[in-house]
């Protein structure tokens, strides 16, 4: 979850959340800076939310957690709806030790009805697939929409295991809505009414890759409130989501066509959704794989209250997104009402925009959103896979949720970008580096959704910036925390910098752009060499002391604010920011970005401790560490315009060092660990040379 601003994404197998950014280009996964559908997406909306519609009070939506409701759900449309939710379907195991879905109680407490698969049709992309459409309603009255792909030639009467994903990007017109048709190049063959319809073929790499079908599975794929086929006020990550996960799983376990046991998969925000399941255990939920996902709309959208460029562009893209219509002539007049719900309810997409715009973590809407904590606390298991230097869905949270968690946990953890398992490049080559994703997705359902043995497999696979994979029973594992005390002092001027060449997409800036951008060199603190390795593992902590006497950092609550102007305003004009970035600088002056993070600064004196992004860092012997502190990474951070220079009077960090011995595994290099350690991660500086060859210690960057 964290990005910067506008975006496209595509319905290709790298796709994930649309992510934001700002001067510069993005590859395929991120959302780039777009003016076209900037004003095609957003002027609408900003206008609703701008004041000329009133402040909507949130559609009530029952607790997430507690039982949601007695309701017996029906179909808008011929073909789904409910069934005895309350029975136990025959066959269910453990999906961990001590846990059993089946035994589970429902947390909606909806009785569903049988969904009929009669009259299946073919789908496109996968010869093997029948695919039916079926309706069903949340607890509080949301209708979701879900395409069933089953195995052709299989009776309706056996029960498989369920694989489900829940998601905003998978309506039939295009997976990033109407803007999506034109940087996708499908607006002639949507618009064709002589191609058939089909579901979209968001996770076609996985489902064909895997043969998922012919090992006798069934795949489920459901469009989130305000998405697709279905109704309701879009609500990212929030309690009307949470509800529409839980109800599709509960849904999928109780089809007399199902085994009763679900296994959620996704990428990006369908794999947000999956640890939302994991948070919540619906009854029926086995095990869950998440790709890359982000660990949180607040923290995708702000770091320790400072504004990413997408805390607004994130809200107008899945605006776009929700506004977008089903696919003409060819979807039923059931979908296309459906799939219209946010154009006649304004206020929804009005509400959307507004309530993100609020940078404190404490707010309740915020608090409504957060999971991690609890599927750190679930028994469901749970595979993950998690980028350590990615620029879309950021590790913040990683570590909470992973470290000592109580359910079966694994995990593929690197240094890669925003991108899947299985991805390849137009060579062939694997993005992540290391061969059999799929081969070990697939054992892992297998065991909790078939019984099948464990053919014993790693429980946490992690590669480094060294290049070594290894292999260890969690994550982290630190065995002591080491504190860099007597950090940079003096002076932060407001002004452009940027922490490294990063681009975003698994490229770089080029080394001039990223000169220009960094203007201020902030202030610095160079640590002596190491004399031996030092490998940082999990997270790392700042702490500053400040004094700060602008007219800027005197806060009200968000909640006051009614209008999007006035929080916008109250956000970017009432606040002012601190940037740490902290580098690994070799003795040829070669200096990476080993972490960053930043922080509001009050009015006053202020004694402040904030954590920075998670990273698995050896720092070698002969290198030091280097802390810098500015106002803003340019390339990050919308800026918060501090009137007066910030004075630090004190800074330090803590790191957690874990010197324990770890097994090493196989794995290639990842394709953007090049791009990183060549160029995306350096010190935006012509004298910090990035190659192993260039420059001298005195070339590093100076305080």
């Amino acid at each position: 979850m964290a990005p910067r601003i506008p975006l496209t994404e595509s319905t290709q197998p790298n796709t994930g959340r649309p992510l934001l950014r700002t001067g510069h280009t993005q590859q395929r996964g991120r959302p780039q800076p777009n003016t076209g559908r900037m004003l095609l997406t957003g002027l609408a909306t900003v206008a609703l939310a701008c004041g000329t519609l009133p402040a909507f009070a949130p559609a009530a939506h029952a607790a997430p957690g507690t039982p949601l409701g007695t309701a017996t759900a029906d179909t808008a449309a011929p073909g789904a709806v409910t069934s005895p939710g309350g029975t136990t379907s025959p066959g269910l195991r453990s999906t961990s030790p001590g846990a059993r879905s089946a035994n589970v109680p429902s947390k909606t407490g909806l009785t569903f009805a049988p969904a009929s698969l009669r009259n299946p049709r073919s789908v496109s992309w996968n010869k093997h697939a029948n695919w039916t459409e079926h309706y069903f309603k949340t607890p509080d009255g949301t209708i979701l929409h879900a395409d069933v792909l089953r195995p052709k030639g299989l009776a309706d009467t056996v029960k498989t295991p369920i694989v489900l994903s829940v998601s905003p990007y998978f309506n039939h017109l295009a997976d990033l809505g109407i803007v999506g048709l034109f940087t996708e190049g499908r607006m002639a063959t949507v618009l064709n009414p002589t191609i058939p319809n089909h579901p979209t073929p968001r996770f076609q790499d996985f489902i064909n890759g895997t043969k998922l079908l012919e090992q006798g599975y069934t795949w489920i794929q459901v469009d989130l409130r305000g998405n697709g086929g279905s109704t309701g006020c879009l609500d990212s990550d929030g309690p009307g989501e949470t509800q529409d996960t839980i109800t599709a799983v509960e849904w999928a376990a109780s089809q007399p066509w199902s085994n009763g046991r679900v296994g959620l998969y996704g990428k990006s925000y369908d794999g947000s959704t999956g640890l939302i399941g994991a948070a919540y255990q619906p009854r029926g939920l086995a095990a869950v794989v998440a790709q890359e996902p982000g660990l949180g709309s607040y923290i995708y959208m702000y770091n320790n209250g400072v504004p990413y460029y997408n805390a607004l562009g994130t809200s107008i893209s899945y605006n776009e997104i929700a506004a977008s219509p089903g696919r003409p002539l060819r979807d039923t007049p059931t979908y296309m009402q459906n799939s219209l719900y946010e154009v006649k309810h304004p206020e929804c997409l009005s509400n959307n925009l507004r309530l993100a715009i609020d940078n404190d973590r404490n707010s309740p809407y915020w608090r409504a959103r957060e999971f991690v904590p609890k599927a750190n606390k679930s028994p469901v298991p749970l595979f993950v896979t998690a980028g350590l230097i990615e620029d879309n869905t950021y590790p913040d949270g990683l570590v909470e949720l992973l470290h000592n968690r109580l359910g079966p946990t694994r995990a593929w953890l690197g240094m890669w970008d925003h991108v899947r398992g299985n991805d390849v490049d137009q060579h062939g080559k694997l993005k992540i580096g290391r061969p059999g994703y799929f081969a070990e997705v697939m054992d892992f359902y297998d065991q909790y959704l078939k019984d099948k043995p464990a053919k014993g497999y790693p429980n946490i696979i992690v590669q480094d910036n060294t290049g070594r994979w290894r292999t260890q029973p969690q994550w982290p594992m630190p065995t002591r925390t080491v504190t860099f005390s007597d950090g940079p002092t003096g002076i932060v001027k407001y002004g452009s910098a940027v922490s490294a060449r990063i681009a975003g997409g698994g490229a770089a800036m080029a080394q001039a752009d990223a000169s220009a951008l960094n203007q201020q060199k902030g202030i610095w603190r160079y640590y002596p060499a190491q004399t031996r390795d030092l490998h940082i593992s999990g997270n790392m902590t700042m702490r500053v002391k400040t004094r700060y006497f602008g007219p800027t950092g005197k806060y009200d609550p968000m909640q006051m604010r009614t209008t999007l102007w006035e929080r916008m305003r109250a956000l970017l004009w009432d606040g002012a920011s601190l940037a740490v970035n902290v580098y690994d600088v070799a003795p040829n002056g070669k200096t990476l970005l080993l972490t960053r993070g930043a922080t509001i600064v009050r009015h006053g004196f202020s004694d402040i401790t904030f954590q920075l992004l998670p990273n698995d860092w050896v720092l070698r012997k002969g290198h030091r560490l280097a802390v810098r502190l500015v106002s803003t990474n340019s390339e990050h951070f919308m800026p918060m315009k501090a009137d007066e220079p910030i004075r630090v009077e004190y800074s330090s960090l803590r790191v957690q060092v874990d010197d324990g011995r770890h097994q090493d595994t196989y794995g290639g290099v990842p394709l953007y660990y090049r791009v990183y350690m060549n160029a995306a991660g350096c010190y935006p500086a012509p004298n910090s040379p990035c190659n192993p060859r260039g420059g001298s210690l005195d070339d590093a960057p100076t305080p």
